[in-house]
């Protein structure tokens, strides 16, 4: 699927990288399909880091040479799963209205802060 943006690319790798450096990054999940039925609403993961955006992709490369954008699944928990080993410490908020995602950060016992909003793409 063709993108309207341009990203830096990053892998569950280089994720991990960031994190033994001790880097600071946020996450956003972006809607790419919403569910409906049986069928799971999916998101890009997009981090950011120092001001630009990096899509999370697969680690392989095609025959062609071409990366894929690594799809997630909001059920059966794989978004979920994936926030709390890779994430950047947020908690996550879905919006069943329009299914985007976002996240915070509680700042007390009755306070949270927005930390990001995952864009509607479909």
């Amino acid at each position: 699927m063709p993108r309207e943006r341009h990203y830096l690319l990053v892998t569950i790798a280089g994720v991990r990288l960031w994190r033994s450096e001790g880097k600071t990054f946020q996450v956003r999940y972006d809607l790419l399909r919403t569910g409906q039925r049986n069928v799971s609403s999916v998101y890009n993961c997009v981090y950011l880091l120092e001001g630009r955006e990096y899509m999370l992709v697969a680690s392989g490369t095609r025959p062609d040479g071409t990366v894929q954008d690594r799809k997630i699944s909001l059920w059966p928990g794989v978004l979920v799963k994936h926030h709390l080993e890779f994430g950047d410490g947020s908690q996550i908020i879905f919006n069943p209205a329009d299914q985007t995602v976002s996240t915070c950060f509680l700042v007390d016992d009755a306070t949270a802060k927005i930390s990001t909003v995952g864009r509607d793409l479909t």
